[in-house]
């Protein structure tokens, strides 16, 4: 069995390492990208991949390559780890001299094999600055020679490793890094997270797809024959090419087959031809592959002697036979030794007995303690697994909290459940264990809640309350509920009850503790719409958090105490008041408490009606969520925060683009609901209306009587809006009436006016309706005047400075709306218009024209003095693409014989030669004008101080309004029609 069983030469795939040599080539350049590749297993993909390595090696650059292996679920970051580890200290430690020292810290926290080269212990962080640690390490040494950066088997990586190949295709911008990843699509069930991973990746245009196909029969022939050294009979090439199907790794085990064998016959299947080849191995080796094939991981030959209890000289006989039968290759970089090809330990893994199994890693287990030797992760899957809990839970429990320092909340979860499960296996519990079960308990709920499932996190939480003595331990006690409290997600009553039992339980003594309670609390009567008590308890936490000198709970005092101001009418104080805390939270604040500042910053500029405002707030909230690791518990909610501010401000294809780039599988219900409700309201203006209704359904159905009220408008508005798109006012008023029963005492002034303003409008769509039935009429006008009253209301609440102006705004068109049932009042419907232009609102703004025009000509007003008003909201509204409102307008032009169509423009350049007709804000102009100047993405940051992703999307946004396919394309535009001399000629 000691001949050749691969090809020495490289046969087929000669496109495809084409193809990565290009995008290599290209990285070296400033272009980087990551390339997908699929195939099923033994098709090529690691020998594609090591071709390709070569080539790299060969043009001086660097190969940073991890394995996935079957056990990787068990080792937050297993690929990274081995890529920065195997690349060395010579390579790493000029680069990692160039860091700062925390981002030394994180690496070395996570990679402890070139901790050596680094310095400090660092503050503790969180997943995502870990991301742009390793990102910037990266980039540096792309900075001395392009970076190859491959993972193979992506289809067994852990959940953090996906994590960061999701940020790193999100964020490469220039490095000069190709990533590889590649993985086997068989493996993927329906809701593999690898799948899910690459319904976001292959949206990416730096994200790039490669399949490789089973060979072809020419292909194999080449194979076969450069195997045996020699030409090969027809009838056996064609058999083999039958048998394999075209796979190199089959055809090379079933050529082996049969030239191991009797020639006579092949072995019916792959797994016997694999089997056939372990099986006629002598003892000592049949023992050593089936240890490595249990242990999972390459090991050295001390390693497996050990563990399969075979010494000298016998060891090294075992070894060399394993070697000569290719089962077993070796690796020269760090003399261990792994399987030829991850079928055969598969293989051998299916063959072994129950008993043989469990009995591998207890000897696994037994000799990596004596040996003193192996991660927590890896000692207790093998005690677990060979059956003994007692030895399993210490190091279950370390593994969790080795995941939990490097941000892995996924794998630290998966650590904290085993152990919680041996616990409950062992009587007594050893002794001397890093957490006990209360502690235990705690880290399990945190972990579930950075994960998202908030029902396990207060479950858990419920269950260590349930173990203190409250009495004995007041603080800790007080702690946990205060932890019960947080995780009683949107259920803000309960929440209550646990934050005010926290602070009964509080020792007098605890001044920190007290003001983060006090203001988790307030921020729980802030949703609950109790503003003043609210603002109390929030300068209750402030004044605390001064006196104990705590400045991440100052922070998150303040924050609360800014918005609930803001709510209540001092708009100015409460920006103020919230700008102090996220320069705060910036400095000292954990990376929650600064992306709420972000969040309720926003909802302060909207409350202003500043809604450009916001979406400037949000978009940068949006990129420090990305880069800290929070895009699931802010960044969804910030970015669909950001299309809704663009649906207002009429930016409709930008909305658009940023909600189809959204994998809906990946949204908690609430994000769902936010995501659905956007965009059927955004399908209602442009006339999609099937669309429509199957969001604004979905969105429906989503709703409960937990939903916060900001998420339970929005479908109903829009149900609303669609009824009086197709004629249906009755539908319209049940819309409204069931979303102001639901609200019930809850009514605000930032969300819940437009449904007033579109209770009244349906009411008197209705009244008009009836037409000369006088009961119906009147019951209708009685139904849209007390909407309005109910408006002013909830507007008489602030005075007039300081009443939110779309409540006002609103207010404005609920008046107008009221005229249509008596005598015309254009001016009312100016007075809106003029309101919501001021709010860079054009829908609304374009409405309120229309009626306007509709009234000036009831009035008897000449059509000659409507006609250019007309014109002005026929071309708003068709520049939105409101295809309802622009057919009720022409509608109205074609009933008054106005001619409202279009003087057209002197000349193409004229028509588009001003940023203002392009639709340019002055920050896109800005980005627009270094683009045109051939500045990168970073160039553009770095000049203009804001973050790469933000240029990114400004970028995008600039190409879009233009009309450009690419930046260069964009420049061509922008010099050809003179845009920047024309904004030197205006500065």
């Amino acid at each position: 069995m000691g001949h050749r069983v691969s090809s020495p030469i490289f046969v087929g795939r000669g496109t495809e390492a084409q193809a990565l040599g290009s995008a290599f080539a290209a990285a070296g350049e400033g272009r980087p990208s990551m390339t997908v590749v699929a195939g099923d297993a033994g098709v090529g993909k690691t020998r594609l991949v090591r071709e390709v390595e070569a080539q790299v090696h060969a043009r001086a650059g660097l190969v940073l390559r991890g394995e996935c292996l079957a056990l990787s679920g068990e080792f937050p970051y297993a690929p990274i780890v081995a890529a920065l580890r195997d690349a060395g200290r010579g390579v790493m430690s000029a680069q990692l001299g160039r860091l700062a020292q925390d981002t030394r810290s994180e690496i070395g926290r996570l990679v402890p094999e070139i901790a050596a080269e680094l310095a400090g212990e660092g503050a503790q962080l969180n997943q995502g600055w870990l991301f742009e640690r390793l990102l910037a390490l990266l980039r540096h040494l792309g900075d001395e020679a392009p970076v190859l950066f491959v993972v193979e088997d992506g289809h067994w990586a852990d959940a953090s490793t996906l994590d960061f190949l999701s940020f790193l295709s999100r964020n490469l911008s220039d490095e000069r890094v190709a990533a590889i990843l590649t993985y086997r699509p068989d493996e993927l069930e329906t809701r593999h997270p690898l799948r899910v991973l690459l319904g976001e990746l292959l949206r990416s245009e730096k994200v790039m797809s490669l399949t490789l196909e089973p060979l072809g029969t020419a292909e194999i022939q080449d194979l076969i024959e450069h195997i045996a050294e020699a030409p090969a009979p027809v009838a056996l090439i064609e058999e083999i090419f039958t048998r394999s199907q075209g796979n190199p790794f089959f055809a090379e085990e079933l050529l082996a087959a049969s030239t191991d064998g009797d020639g006579s016959r092949l072995p019916a299947s792959l797994r016997d031809a694999l089997l056939v080849r372990c099986h006629g191995l002598s003892a000592d080796a049949a023992m050593l592959v089936r240890t490595l094939a249990v242990l999972g991981r390459p090991a050295d030959d001390a390693q497996l002697g050990a563990f399969a209890g075979i010494e000298e000289p016998w060891l090294s006989i075992a070894l060399r036979s394993a070697l000569e039968a290719h089962v077993i290759s070796h690796r020269p970089h760090d003399d261990s030794f792994e399987f030829r090809h991850a079928l055969l330990r598969e293989a051998l893994c299916g063959d072994l007995l129950p008993g043989e199994r469990s009995a591998l890693h207890r000897a696994i287990a037994e000799g990596l303690v004596d040996a003193g030797e192996g991660a927590p992760a890896e000692l207790a899957l093998h005690w677990d697994l060979a059956g003994e809990p007692a030895s399993a839970l210490e190091p279950s429990i370390r593994a969790g909290l080795d995941a939990e320092r490097v941000y892995a909340s996924a794998e630290a979860r998966q650590h904290f459940e085993r152990a919680l499960r041996l616990w409950s296996l062992c009587d007594p519990a050893p002794e001397g264990l890093a957490l006990d079960r209360v502690e235990l308990l705690r880290h399990t709920a945190q972990v579930a809640r950075l994960m998202g499932d908030w029902d396990a996190a207060i479950a858990r939480c419920r269950e260590a309350i349930e173990l203190v003595d409250a009495d004995a331990e007041p603080l800790r006690a007080a702690l946990l509920h205060e932890r019960a409290g947080e995780y009683m997600l949107w259920q803000d009553e309960a929440a209550l009850e646990w934050y005010s039992t926290a602070l009964e339980l509080l020792p007098a003594d605890c001044g920190c503790e007290r003001a983060r309670i006090l203001g988790a609390k307030a921020l729980a009567l802030h949703f609950l719409h109790r503003w003043e008590e609210s603002r109390d308890h929030s300068r209750a936490a402030l004044d605390e958090a001064r006196a104990a000198g705590a400045s991440t709970e100052e922070a998150y005092a303040a924050n609360v105490l800014g918005l609930a101001l803001a709510f209540l009418g001092d708009h100015a104080e409460g920006e103020r008041h919230v700008r102090d805390a996220m320069r705060i939270a910036e400095q000292c604040g954990t990376p929650e408490d600064t992306a709420r500042t972000y969040a309720h910053l926003a909802e302060v500029l909207r409350i202003r009606g500043n809604v450009g405002g916001a979406l400037e707030i949000m978009l940068e909230g949006e990129d420090l969520a990305a880069r800290r690791g929070m895009e699931n518990s802010f960044g969804r909610a910030m970015s669909f925060n950001a299309a809704e501010d663009l649906v207002r401000l009429g930016r409709w294809d930008e909305a658009a683009a940023r909600l189809a780039l959204v994998d809906q599988d990946q949204l908690s219900v609430l994000a769902q609901l936010l995501r659905a409700s956007v965009c059927g309201r955004l399908a209602v203006g442009r006339g999609r209306l099937v669309e429509a209704r199957a969001e604004l359904q979905r969105a429906l159905e989503l709703c409960d009587e937990q939903t916060p009220v900001e998420f339970l408008v929005a479908p109903f508005a829009g149900l609303a809006e669609l009824a009086l798109c197709e004629d249906r006012p009755d539908d319209a008023r049940a819309a409204v009436a069931d979303a102001l029963g639901r609200i019930a005492d809850r009514e605000e002034p930032l969300y819940v006016p437009v449904l007033f303003w579109l209770g009244v409008r349906a009411e008197v769509e209705a009244a008009l309706a009836a037409g000369p039935r006088c009961d119906e009429r009147a019951a209708g006008a009685a139904a849209a005047a007390d909407l309005c009253e109910r408006l002013e209301r909830l507007a008489a609440r602030y005075t007039s400075t300081d009443a939110p102006p779309e409540a006002i705004a609103y207010l404005a068109l609920s008046r107008a709306e009221l005229t249509r049932l008596g005598d015309c009042a254009p001016e009312r419907w100016t007075t809106a218009a003029r309101a919501w232009r001021a709010l860079e609102h054009p829908l609304l703004e374009a409405y309120a024209g229309w009626r306007e025009a509709e009234a000036a000509l009831g009035s008897g007003r000449a059509r000659a003095d409507v006609a250019a008003r007309l014109r002005a909201v026929c071309e708003l509204a068709c520049r939105l693409g409101a295809q309802p409102l622009v057919r009720r307008i022409e509608s109205l032009a074609k009933a008054a014989r106005i001619d409202i169509s279009p003087e057209a423009p002197a000349s193409a350049s004229e028509a588009r030669s001003s940023p203002a007709e392009f639709g340019l804000t002055p920050r896109e102009l800005d980005v627009f004008e270094l683009l045109a100047q051939g500045c990168t993405n970073r160039q553009i940051s770095e000049r203009l101080f804001i973050s790469e992703k933000t240029t990114s999307i400004h970028v995008s946004r600039i190409l879009s309004k233009v009309g450009a396919d690419n930046r260069v394309r964009a420049a061509a535009i922008a010099h050809g029609v003179g845009m920047f001399d024309t904004r030197m000629a205006a500065d």
